[in-house]
This record gives structure tokens, sequence and C-alpha cells, in this order.
């Protein structure tokens, strides 16, 4: 997947770190691991983005991609989220050439090259996120989010598993229904936002 230099992927890795869910996604020093769905039938699998060492790719800036189980008809569709996840479409040179002529700003991009504006990988799983996310810390709603996964997500089949990953985030329809205050959650919390609030 390639990318516009300078870009700061180990701020990126930092960012997603404190905030993966056990089981659905891991973060090592130079890689990020995720569960991603099946369709049609098709069993989930995961994928894996990392480094790709400058000796094998030369000049050419990219990070390396690794799929399992993933269709190949899907394949368009997983970049495409994987680049708006890690912003690798953004151009660093545009963006500094408008912000440095801010007196403010202008110090930080010099001493913060490459910093991208991280996202998620799905908008529903990021809307669930941001409501336990609601006057708690990172951590509390890490904690409330890893819960909602384990309990109501799928396990990943047998043999399929790989870098500590297990649980595919549960979508809308498996929410539904869910008895969210099991989670720990207040059950005003529960029924205003999430389960069927949300899921529809």
């Amino acid at each position: 997947l390639g990318y516009r230099p300078p870009y700061d992927f180990p701020a990126m890795l930092d960012f997603l770190r404190g905030r993966a869910l056990p089981g659905v996604e891991t973060v090592g020093p130079d890689s990020y691991a995720r569960v991603i769905a099946g369709e049609g039938g098709a069993p989930h699998g995961w994928l894996r983005i990392s480094t790709w060492p400058d000796e094998r790719r030369g000049e050419e800036h990219a990070l390396k991609l690794e799929l399992h189980a993933a269709q190949p008809s899907r394949l368009l569709s997983i970049t495409g989220r994987l680049r708006r996840m890690f912003d690798l479409d953004a151009d660093p040179d545009a963006i500094g050439a408008v912000l440095s002529h801010d007196a403010r700003l202008a110090p930080l991009l010099a001493k913060r090259p490459g910093l991208r504006i991280p996202s998620g990988w799905d908008g529903f799983e990021i809307a669930v996120r941001a409501i336990l996310g609601q006057q708690v810390s990172v951590a509390a709603a890490r904690t409330f989010a890893a819960r909602i996964a384990q309990r109501f997500g799928e396990a990943l089949a047998t043999g399929a598993a790989a870098h500590g990953l297990s649980h595919l985030f549960p979508g809308p329809a498996r929410l539904a229904d869910a008895d969210l205050a099991s989670i720990g959650l207040t059950r005003a919390r529960a029924q205003a936002g999430l389960g069927r609030g949300l899921a529809r």
C-alpha cells in the first residue's frame, strides 16, 4: 500500500495500540492486525499491515498487507478501507504548504513530520466505540468495547486465528437485542445509544 512520504507509521501505531480491542485487534512494534468479516457465508479472516523493509522496496514508500481467508473480490474494498484508516492518500507536501503559513503550526510541522489522521476499520464499530467513550476514559471505553466483542462477537473458526486474534466485532444485527447492561453499562446508556437504537 503506497503512500507519499513522510509518513509517521510509528505514531499511527501508538494511537491504535492504546485503543486496540483484545481478540479483535493487535498492535505490534511495527504492525497492526485485525479480524475481518467474511461475506456470503465465507469464513471470517484477518489482515495484517506492517512496515516493508527498505532493502526489499528500494525507494518505493509502501506498507505491506497480508490477508488470510479474504475473498479476491473484496481486495479493492479492503485496501480502500485501509487507505482511509491509515490516511495513506494524504499529500503531506500540500498540507505542509498551507499549514506552514501559520506561525503557531509551522514549528509543530517541523517537529512532527508525517503525522496522519487515524480512523477506524468499520463505521458501525466506530459509532459504538464513540458512544462507549462518552464521559469515560479511553481505557474504560476500550474495556467496554472488548467486553462487547467477547460476549457478542463471533469467534474465528479453529485454526483460523493468528496474531492473538479470535473474535469479530459484532455488527448491528447481533447487537440489536443484546443485553448491553450485562457488560457493565448503565441501563440508561445501553438503551439510549446502543442496542436497537444504534442498530437501526
